[in-house]
């Protein structure tokens, strides 16, 4: 499935299911099985955490800062 997170100041990381993955502006692929729950966190150097639960599913993830939605 593909990832795209556009949420939290920029070079964020991001976690999904507790492993880093990248850094905000974050375009990229992850491993799941299709209706597999996701624990999204994104963690800034300042400030609090930001966690956003979402589903495995074809197509991409987005996780954007004008929506605060996954789709």
């Amino acid at each position: 499935m593909s990832l795209s997170v556009n949420l939290g100041p920029a070079r964020s990381e991001v976690y999904v299911g507790g492993r880093l993955r990248g850094r905000t502006p974050l375009i990229g692929e992850i491993s799941c099985r299709n209706g597999q729950p996701l624990k999204l966190e994104i963690v800034p150097k300042q400030g609090a955490a930001q966690r956003v639960d979402g589903v495995c599913h074809p197509g991409t993830w987005r996780v954007t800062e004008t929506t605060g939605e996954t789709k």
